[in-house]
């Protein structure tokens, strides 16, 4: 009976979570970017020729080496190679702006976005951008100025194509001529428009129309581009990259030295990403995003930013469980009854036990995974005869029993610990039957005695009764 009590709470436990949430699996199709780039490359060595022109593009473009990871399956493919290939097509050699050569290049990032990359790949690959620094330029600034002004026109045109009195409501909910005169203001006063957009962004019916979510977006990335001049928006990145450390004068919080704090982040980014390979916690977890979110949010290591999360991707979750409501799911009343078959030191020992008992779940606190145990408190009672050369033992038996075992729900699934269970079993003898009377004595006197009690391995004794405790665990 105790060896079938965990299959007993796995079952049960797994019940009282498909109650609450339903695990949903995705299939990975293969994506079709790989046979793009086949196909594409293919039509590039056409159109280049076998000549000797058409020998010295696919030399520079180390065509020989993709076709070669084209070649092999999915994890065998090196993302180096592809890397190394991919940094040919964006050169600024004559000619690669074509769109035979685009093609390929496109069809290639897609391609090595959609490919699986192990861990240690990844932190290379975070390792190698540390010397790409590169600033935010007035170019980038104005273009995304310009945005801003075309989604905000855009905006305008589709509001006031209704009845003046709702364009002048929905300014007024705006605070859109406030919100505009500050995108002309100095850095640090433009940062006030942060306490501006909340409105778009609100929960009110009609915001969330592709209008308002391209201005919105465009006004965010302008504002990213801009904030990064601020002595405000170093500060903050210094937080993200010391998140225990105060922020003290350094040379990183200095305006004038964004390359130092640029490889301060991409020197972190690579060791949550170590840590998070070995520990899986959420919180180094949430680390990672934050410092992903910050190259993310000007723009820069657009590879990196993809590959992080398309190796990290898995369908979001956050659900609020109350005690009460996972204990809905658990039949809490528990009532079976067990053949029992045994054989104990040569006696064939066969009857029922009856298991009545209360199953609960508690919640257990953790702070990176969701965890709860499943308590069985209960009584059982068997009821057996015990066959040994010509002898029948009729005995009857009281057990207490506890037992748990914890559930633990983390960013790998549903996994489970060891569970432990605490037997205490008082054992009666009530009669014993043999053909002959001194064999019943003989019996009797055996079973009494402290050398009988160990024999029949549950405390038996003669005509009364002892208890013995016992302790498991199982997996």
């Amino acid at each position: 009976m105790q060896q079938r009590m965990p299959q007993r709470l796995i079952f049960r436990t797994f019940m009282a979570v498909v109650a609450v949430v339903c695990f949903a699996t995705q299939a990975q199709a293969q994506s079709p970017a790989r046979q793009q780039v086949a196909t594409n490359l293919q039509q590039l060595h056409n159109w280049v020729g076998e000549g000797a022109n058409g020998q010295r593009w696919r030399e520079y473009l180390l065509s020989d080496a993709l076709q070669t990871e084209l070649a092999k399956s999915p994890e065998q493919v090196d993302h180096g190679v592809l890397r190394a290939v991919l940094d040919q097509y964006r050169s600024d050699a004559s000619g690669l702006d074509r769109p035979m050569f685009v093609a390929v290049r496109e069809s290639l990032e897609r391609w090595l976005s959609e490919l699986p990359i192990s861990d240690a790949e990844l932190i290379e690959m975070v390792r190698d951008i540390a010397d790409d620094f590169q600033p935010v330029t007035q170019q980038e600034v104005a273009a995304a100025r310009a945005r801003v002004a075309a989604t905000r026109a855009e905006l305008e045109r589709f509001l006031s194509s209704g009845t003046q009195e709702n364009f002048e409501r929905w300014k007024a909910f705006l605070e859109w001529d406030e919100l505009l005169g500050r995108l002309d203001a100095e850095p640090q006063e433009m940062l006030k428009l942060r306490s501006l957009d909340r409105h778009l962004y609100a929960n009110v019916t009609g915001t969330e129309g592709r209008r308002f979510r391209a201005f919105r977006e465009s006004l965010d990335h302008y504002l990213d581009l801009v904030q990064t001049r601020t002595p405000a928006w170093q500060n903050y990145v210094y937080q993200q990259i010391f998140p225990t450390e105060k922020a003290a004068d350094s040379e990183l919080l200095a305006a004038d030295n964004p390359q130092a704090q640029y490889e301060q982040l991409v020197a972190r980014l690579a060791t949550e990403l170590s840590s998070y390979a070995e520990s899986n916690s959420s919180e180094v977890g949430w680390r990672i995003g934050r410092l992903v979110g910050l190259l993310d949010r000007v723009g820069r290591a657009p590879e990196v930013v993809s590959a992080v999360r398309e190796r990290y991707w898995k369908p979001n979750f956050f659900g609020r469980v109350s005690e009460r409501v996972l204990n809905a799911g658990v039949d809490n009343q528990v009532r079976e009854v067990t053949p029992v078959h045994d054989n104990i030191l040569g006696t064939s020992v066969h009857g029922t036990a009856v298991l009545s008992g209360f199953l609960k779940l508690d919640l257990v606190p953790s702070d990176d995974t969701g965890r709860f145990a499943i308590t069985l408190s209960g009584v059982a009672h068997s009821n057996t005869v015990g066959y040994n050369r010509g002898v029948q033992i009729f005995s009857t038996g009281v057990s207490q029993i506890n037992a748990s075992k914890q559930v633990i729900v983390d960013a790998n699934g549903l996994r489970s610990t060891a569970a432990v269970a605490r037997v205490c079993t008082d054992t009666t003898i009530n009669c014993i039957s043999a053909k002959l009377r001194i064999v019943e004595r003989i019996a009797w006197k055996r079973a009494g005695s402290p050398e009988g009690r160990g024999r029949t391995s549950g405390g038996s004794q003669g005509r009364g009764s002892h208890g013995q405790s016992d302790e498991r665990t199982g997996g």
